[in-house]
């Protein structure tokens, strides 16, 4: 045993050492039985000179396997199933037709922007909505029930995000449909709710965003309604929530779940058929069509999920993964969906599925129906209908409960895997051991073995720094010239950016530390991918990721070993290509559906994103440690000087001729713009006794991207105000006013650090300004025996913010009156400003004119001087719903002269004012 493993241990360092001139040699059949069977010199030397393959032919091969990869990759990424036609209704009675969910979504989106609360979306949209439901209930089939109902509650919550706030609505619209059997003895209270939102962000027409979904849920409800009731097929009740305010706040989900109804004397929380749900299906849009990915699958009290992957798994068109549910709990993703409420004020499972393609719309002007390719509708469909008909006949009594997480990922969008995190873990123990083993079991187990596994494991921690260093690199280099995410309208070209400089860095650490040796290089990859996955594996369900190279790898130069010995190595060239083949497939699968998510996110994820730093660290890395070592090993015997030379030559001149020549200084385009948020503010302090004291008019840059200072110099040669702007940095604890003096929608404090004012001479109407008003109605108690209570009463349009901070060392206690609900003190005080606590409050309201109540008691804590006063508030006034009574014609100018690569659509006014009191 002794004597076998030093030969192995030999053999092992055999290849280092080889001569680097061009040629590639494998090495990765050589074995002791290879040695003895070449007994003549001149014979081995003659096969050693057949065994020699010309460079030019390594590198063709490879190409043309990464070109073909990518385009057979793009293909799959990008297919949509054929979308249906009402002709196609005879034929298949039972499916999803897009052309008939189109034609709602062109009636239901040609009204225009719908911001919550205004006329266009809680009234003229809801009446749309009870057209549509009314249509469909004349034509249900036999056997099923079909009701409808508009919901108009009032509440508020706690939103766990950045610093925490407290949202709060009143009389916002919700359109409600219940689908179930009209005989009581054949339907369950297992109710299964669909959730959509139909209201927007400002200056959006939302057709993605998410309109889409609404209309994709009333063909569910066509479809499903239109064929007769079996009379032994027990149902459960099929809820569909059109909810009206999701954008500012997530209150429709809410709201339904949870608000109060406009009967005072009603003492139940929620909608009526919110009261016995089961599940839930939320369906979203952050882009422009495409396909939906399935990113959340998580919650409530039966959390393991196994049994709900098993409805998604229906799906005929599955695309999800977890990677991307532990990217958007993470934080990395700067949204957030109803699913939030379902899971926690309800303690729902379900899932979130939403569309992610085209991102750049999200948002924007462009988010319209005719960007929506042909087939997308039909895909969320067709997996909407079968989960639906899925999740109706499900037994819930028989589920049991466990806190079991699931690992879930699709391939190819063709079909899911779906496996508990427990078995999850147990087959990424046995691949990465079963990996080292085998490596081990052929290099030996003798001291110098050990050394060299060492050295592996070295040399390539070393390439993939090296790899991600150039990477940085490249991005520290491209904002220093003021060249900021070049890529940014065209994707793909990151992968020339900063791919191949990582991969040449790589290939070239590798050529110098283990000595240009194909065979130590392939094994130091798989080695070190090994050790990797059994270190991340404990901490991650996306550890699945490193599975591939190992499986597809190591089967693959085992067959190599023992079953090709003496194969012709052009032959041998191709099997290997082939065991990298679906690694290389899966790793580009993985790369095209993160660009698709956080290209797109990197123009609106505040002022602290680096998106050349972030993407390019994040891109280089998963080439060089799951796309690229399997390859890399097949060019690491290529001359230094040449790997050097093609490194400086990708970095310093192939990099800068995309850049300079074809990007340009701005990677926007009209369709691919940037996203500025501005306001026109007018600041008001007021003193004591009710005087103005201070105000201050402007227009204020709320950076959604961070390189919009960037490009200050080029937006001032056609808005010539922006001349004039200057920074307002944000340190939130220390600013001398409340929360900065920011007039935001909801807490930054994470993402933002630095806005943009321009000051202007002329203030807003007065009409404007007086129309937001804070009022103290009661109040009572006295700082001498340490206890205040106010009642305040807000004024204005249907969206405010309201920030609160007491005196240092008084604690408050705040009551949204119409709620009777505590805001929760424990949770506040995440940021604090001079030492005292800080509430942010969101209030929206429905197109009904009523002010906002509520009560904050004070208590002293500790002691203070008595003479000052003991509450600062802010209040924020957003004029959302943009008319010619809500803002300017010198605004609509302002926002007029911005280039068409700039979307400033996403803009309002705002007037924010600033009291003390006593």
């Amino acid at each position: 045993m002794g004597a076998r493993q030093r030969h192995r241990g030999e053999s092992f360092q055999s290849s280092q050492g080889k001569s680097n001139d061009n040629n590639v040699t494998l090495t990765l059949d050589d074995t002791d039985e290879d040695k003895q069977s070449t007994s003549h010199n001149d014979h081995r030397k003659k096969k050693k000179s057949v065994d020699k393959i010309p460079a030019s032919f390594t590198l063709i091969s490879v190409t043309v396997l990464i070109t073909l990869t990518l385009l057979f990759v793009r293909y799959m990424d990008l297919r949509l199933p054929e979308a249906l036609m009402e002709s196609d209704i005879p034929s298949k009675p039972e499916s999803f037709i897009e052309e008939r969910a189109r034609r709602d979504l062109h009636q239901l989106t040609k009204v225009g922007v719908r911001v919550s609360g205004s006329i266009a979306t809680d009234l003229i949209t809801v009446q749309q909505f009870e057209e549509i439901l009314a249509k469909i209930q004349e034509n249900v089939s036999s056997g099923w029930s079909i009701e409808k109902s508009v919901q108009r509650p009032t509440g508020s919550f706690w939103i766990e995000d950045d610093d925490g706030q407290t949202s709060s609505y009143s009389k916002i619209a919700n359109v409600i449909a219940k689908l179930e059997p009209s005989d009581p003895a054949f339907r369950t209270n297992n109710g299964i709710l669909l959730n959509c939102h139909f209201d927007t962000k400002p200056g959006c027409p939302g057709a993605t965003d998410n309109m889409i979904s609404c209309v994709v849920m009333l063909e569910v409800l066509r479809v499903l309604s239109s064929k007769p009731l079996l009379v032994n097929q027990i149902r459960n009740p099929i809820i569909f929530l059109f909810n009206g305010a999701e954008e500012f706040g997530l209150q429709g989900a809410h709201g339904f779940i949870r608000g109060k109804e406009e009967d005072p004397t009603d003492e139940r929380w929620g909608h009526p058929w919110a009261q016995n749900l089961s599940v839930f299906i939320n369906l979203e849009g952050a882009g422009g069509g495409g396909r939906e990915i399935l990113f959340q699958a998580a919650g409530g009290t039966k959390k393991q999920t196994g049994w709900l992957l098993q409805a998604y798994k229906q799906s005929p068109h599955p695309y999800g993964s977890v990677i991307g549910e532990e990217a958007f709990t993470s934080g990395l993703v700067p949204s957030d969906t109803d699913f939030r409420v379902f899971r926690d004020y309800k303690s729902l499972p379900g899932l979130d599925i939403a569309y992610i393609k085209n991102g750049w719309v999200y948002h924007t002007k462009w988010d319209v129906l005719s960007e929506i390719p042909s087939g997308s509708v039909q895909h969320m469909g067709d997996n909407s209908l079968e989960m639906a008909k899925y999740l109706s006949t499900l037994d819930f009594n028989g589920l049991e409960d466990s806190a079991e997480q699931v690992v879930f990922f699709d391939v190819l969008g063709v079909f899911l895997i779906t496996y508990s995190k427990t078995v999850g873990i147990v087959i990424n123990v046995l691949i990465s051991l079963g990996t080292i083993g085998v490596i081990i079991f052929v290099g030996g187990w003798t001291l110098k073995s050990f050394l060299t596994y060492a050295t592996y494991l070295g040399s390539t921690l070393l390439a993939w720094g090296v790899g991600a260093g150039v990477a940085a690199l490249v991005a520290v280099m491209l904002n220093g010239s003021g060249y900021p995410k070049p890529f940014y309208s065209y994707p793909s070209l990151a992968l020339i950016l900063f791919g191949l400089p990582a991969v040449i860095g790589e290939t070239l650490t590798y050529a110098i530390c283990l000595k240009g040796s194909p065979k130590d290089t392939w094994l130091a990859g798989k080695l070190s991918v090994a050790v990797l996955l059994l270190g991340v594996t404990f901490f991650t369900r996306g550890a699945y990721v490193f599975l591939p190279p190992l499986i597809f790898g190591v089967i693959p130069w085992v067959s190599l070993r023992y079953l090709m010995r003496g194969w012709p190595k052009t032959i041998m060239i191709f099997y290997i290509l082939l065991g990298e083949l679906i690694p290389l497939i899966l790793s580009s699968y993985l790369i095209f559906t993160l660009t698709d998510v956080f290209v797109p996110i990197l123009g609106r994820a505040g002022s602290e994103m680096n998106g050349n730093l972030f993407f390019g660290v994040a891109l280089s890395a998963i080439i060089c440690i799951i796309s690229a070592p399997g390859l890399i090993s097949l060019f690491v015997n290529y001359d230094k000087k040449v790997l050097t030379i093609l490194l400086l030559i990708s970095v310093l001149l192939l990099n800068p001729m995309i850049v300079f020549g074809f990007l340009g200084k701005i990677p926007y385009q009209e369709k691919t713009p940037m996203r500025i948020t501005i306001n026109d503010v007018q600041r008001i302090w007021y003193s004591d006794n009710g005087t103005i004291s201070k105000s201050e008019n402007g227009y204020w840059f709320w950076p959604l991207d961070a390189d919009t200072d960037n490009l200050f110099p080029e937006l001032a040669k056609t808005v010539e105000e922006i001349g004039s702007a200057y920074d307002e940095i944000l340190d939130y604890e220390n600013c001398p006013d409340l929360y900065c003096k920011q007039p935001f929608l909801w807490p930054t404090t994470n993402r933002v650090k630095k806005v943009h004012w321009i000051p202007k001479s002329y203030p807003l109407p007065q009409e404007i300004t007086d129309w937001a008003r804070m009022h103290v109605v009661y109040q009572n108690g006295s700082s001498e025996l340490g206890q205040r209570h106010f009642t305040l009463e807000f004024s204005g349009p249907q969206h405010a913010t309201i920030v609160l901070s007491p005196k240092r060392g008084w604690d408050a206690n705040i009551t949204i009156q119409a709620m009777g609900e505590n805001l929760p003190v424990e949770k506040a005080g995440k940021i604090q400003w001079k030492g005292r606590k800080v509430y942010f409050i969101y209030h929206g309201r429905g197109n009904v004119v009523e002010p906002f109540r509520m009560d904050v008691n004070l208590v002293r804590t500790s002691g203070d001087e008595e003479d000052e006063h003991v509450l600062d508030v802010q209040q924020s006034a957003l004029f959302f719903d943009v008319t010619e009574n809500t803002t300017t014609t010198e605004f609509f100018d302002f926002m007029g002269r911005f280039p068409s690569w700039i979307f400033p659509g996403m803009s309002w006014t705002a007037v924010m004012k600033m009291y003390t009191i006593k």
